[in-house]
């Protein structure tokens, strides 16, 4: 690609010194009246105060290859000279500070009255730069090295007379009002938006220049312009076109009461709004009926997040008490309506409901309370009259008399296992990964199973539909195309055969094994059998449990013993 952006750059800059235009998007200004600065052998200095800027998206800030582009044109148009002043990326800044002096020098040829013209460098979307004052004047002697004769300025511009009151933006960073469509006494704006202005700190406008993109076609002129054009065309070639999914915005349609539910008998239009039913929030958004899509969305989102909206408080309490406890405090997640399930602690769930609210709606606050309450640390069994007589009161423990012994995720069992066997891959977002390679026969596509090179968690798993993974379909995963508030939760002889005998259990059995030998090579059996229980299950093993490893690793092997306690309930299971 860099390659590709320096053939553009040759091309626009030989088609400049042609007088051709190879953007029609990009920023220029030209002065209208012409100035006496080309008098034959008089040496001209021009001095510019310029800064790297911004508009109101940081993505079209002044970079390092930027700069402006100020050209002196003769009567004819052609360029008698010109320079590309580069004020470096842009800092987060539009003061004074942020500008500075720079200078170039030419020799008139006779010309005399010659133009001035500021664009951009680089034609790349983002802006070349600002410019508060522009200075021109001469030495006297012709050399050129400034050492002659000093004459007041030929020609001083502040860019004062730029005129428009535009609706302001606020550039990034510095919150200071940007302007576009501007105009001039003194100068001509090309290109889009022209002209820009940023308004400093002490109410001065500094022009700014968008570079705008090459939109016109280069023809080239010569074998070198013609290589350049052919090897850029080649490197487009090269590039593969990416996919891009996106919404086009539209405005919506307007909504209409259908008289009878009947959509063919459309009645009055209705404005968007939310529903009376919910106590608190109004449900009146005071938007017109042929609001934008943008106002809609953003007026909903208001309504749901209301501090008085208690359904969404609710809601999303009750979802998070099922994640730790496999039920929620009502049944029905999705459901917390009439035709829903009643709460199992009405008085549990407003206390929750209010203190997630007033703690600014915090998910991590409310997971810490509900994992550090003594409803979740209760045991699922003891050996007592007190557990027996719970069980004939209320055995699925709906008063959280005790923990509800529920078995992890299909999801959960996967990842936790390449976890333990320290083959993770916890590379978040981008495409998933497949273990499934497709075959065509004919028509027809065959998904072969295969093992997965990228052991990624189990969210980032390419699913194709009508096939499914046997490992995670006996532990009732569920399709994804389908919603899924409530898991069904099966037990069956296939989950434990799948457990013993899926290569994926195997796999993992193994690298769990080479991992702690690779870790305890000098370490003896007992010593390389602990380090298996605390990494599978976080605990010391008892004496029998020992014991047991102990002969297990010493008939077989480590890889044995890791195969075994992956198939532990105490694996699979949150008691």
């Amino acid at each position: 690609m860099a390659r590709r952006v320096e053939l553009l750059d040759r091309s626009a800059s030989a088609a400049r010194q042609r007088g051709e235009a190879t953007s029609d998007s990009a920023n220029e200004v030209e002065l209208r009246r012409p100035i006496d600065a080309s008098r034959r052998n008089i040496a001209y200095r021009v001095r510019a105060m310029i800064a790297p800027t911004v508009w109101a998206g940081s993505a079209q800030a002044t970079d390092v290859e930027d700069g402006l582009r100020i050209e002196i044109r003769r009567p004819d148009g052609s360029i008698l000279t010109s320079a590309v002043l580069r004020p470096g990326p842009w800092q987060g800044r539009s003061d004074d500070g942020a500008f500075a002096e720079h200078e170039f020098r030419y020799v008139g040829d006779g010309s005399e009255a010659v133009t001035i013209t500021i664009g951009s460098a680089r034609h790349d979307g983002r802006f070349g730069g600002a410019i508060s004052r522009l200075t021109i004047d001469g030495d006297g002697d012709g050399d050129g090295d400034g050492d002659g004769d000093e004459r007041e300025p030929i020609f001083d511009e502040t860019f004062v007379d730029l005129r428009g009151e535009t609706p302001a933006g606020l550039q990034a960073d510095t919150g200071l009002a940007v302007r576009f469509g501007l105009t001039s006494e003194r100068w001509i704006g090309r290109g889009l938006n022209a002209i820009h202005a940023v308004e400093l700190a002490d109410g001065r406008r500094a022009l700014q220049i968008f570079g705008g993109s090459i939109d016109r076609p280069f023809v080239p002129t010569d074998a070198e312009e013609r290589a350049w054009f052919d090897e850029a065309q080649a490197i487009d070639e090269r590039l593969r076109p990416l996919d891009v999914h996106t919404v086009v915005p539209s405005q919506p349609e307007p909504m209409r009461i259908l008289r009878r539910g009947e959509p063919t008998l459309p009645d009055a239009i209705v404005a968007p709004g939310g529903l009376e039913a919910i106590i608190g929030p109004s449900p009146d958004w005071g938007l017109a009926v042929d609001a934008s899509d943008a106002d809609r969305r953003r007026a909903l989102a208001d309504w749901i997040a209301h501090d008085e909206n208690g359904p969404f408080d609710r809601v999303a309490v009750n979802r998070v008490w099922q994640q730790f406890f496999g039920v929620g405090l009502v049944e029905t997640p999705s459901d917390l309506g009439w035709s829903g399930g009643r709460p199992s602690h009405p008085a549990l769930l407003e206390w929750l409901a209010v203190r997630f609210r007033d703690e600014g709606r915090s998910i991590r606050r409310l997971q810490r309370l509900i994992v550090t309450s003594r409803a979740y640390r209760r045991a699922s069994y003891e050996a007592s009259e007190r557990y027996a007589t719970g069980q004939r009161r209320d055995a699925d423990a709906r008063t959280l008399w005790r923990q509800r012994p529920r078995r992890i995720d299909a999801e959960a069992l996967r990842d936790g296992m390449l976890a333990i066997a320290g083959r993770l891959d916890r590379t978040r977002f981008g495409p998933g990964y497949r273990d499934v390679a497709i075959e065509t026969v004919g028509a027809a596509h065959d998904y072969r199973p295969i093992d997965s090179s990228a052991e990624r968690r189990t969210l980032y798993r390419w699913r194709v539909r009508g096939e499914r993974d046997s490992l995670l379909e006996t532990f009732d995963c569920p399709d994804p195309s389908v919603a899924s508030p409530v898991r069904n939760v099966t037990t069956t002889p296939t989950q434990a055969l799948s457990l013993w005998n899926h290569t994926f259990v195997a796999r993992m059995a193994h690298a769990t094994a080479t991992a702690i030998e690779a870790r305890d090579r000098e370490g003896t059996i007992e010593a390389q059998v602990r380090s298996a229980w605390h990494r599978v299950l976080q605990r010391e093993p008892n004496d029998e449990e020992l014991r047991a490893s102990v002969e297990t690793v010493s008939a077989r092997d480590l890889a044995s013993l890791c195969r075994v306690l992956l198939n532990l309930t105490e694996t699979v299971v949150i008691e």
